[in-house]
């Protein structure tokens, strides 16, 4: 089985990077960012079940008193009902040396979660405000993924 954990703050509680995000999106001379959100994802693939994945979350992924966690199919489908509001998401390339993935596996294993076979981590920005396609691939291309080590995803899909 595949699953996708989103760990974000819970409201009213700072979200450190996207508020850094925001001014440095401000820096690169674009303005029409209103907020920007952000989780750290994680991509766990193995035979484990949905009651190792929350043990996984609550005791080594996510702080439960000011964080919160989804897990979802991988192959959860990225909707966004707002035409202000784009997803990117950010992963290291496959090759690249993932030091926090390996950590969560062996994480995981200290906690007698013995059959992951795969951990990937990475980033997801929602941006909110009226920006453009264009806008939003420079904002990837200058702040929030290094092209040599990470590929990007932005959503909803073709937009111009």
């Amino acid at each position: 089985m595949e699953y996708l954990i989103k760990v974000r703050y819970k409201p009213g509680f700072f979200d450190a990077l996207g508020n850094t995000v925001q001014r440095d999106i401000k820096d690169l001379g674009i303005s029409g960012v209103k907020k920007v959100k952000t989780a750290q994802l994680y991509y766990v693939e193995g035979e484990i079940t949905y009651k190792e994945l929350r043990l996984l979350c609550k005791e080594l992924l996510a702080d439960t008193i000011t964080q919160q966690y989804e897990i979802t199919s991988s192959r959860t489908s990225f909707k966004t009902n707002n035409k202000q509001t784009f997803i990117v998401q950010v992963w290291y390339k496959k090759g690249v040396t993932d030091a926090v993935a390996d950590t969560v596996k062996k994480g995981a294993m200290d906690l007698g979660i013995q059959k992951i076979d795969k951990v990937k981590t990475g980033y997801e920005y929602i941006i909110l405000g009226n920006i453009s396609r264009a806008e939003i691939e420079r904002i990837c291309r200058g702040l929030l993924a290094n092209k040599v080590v990470q590929e990007y995803k932005i959503y909803p899909e073709g937009i111009a």
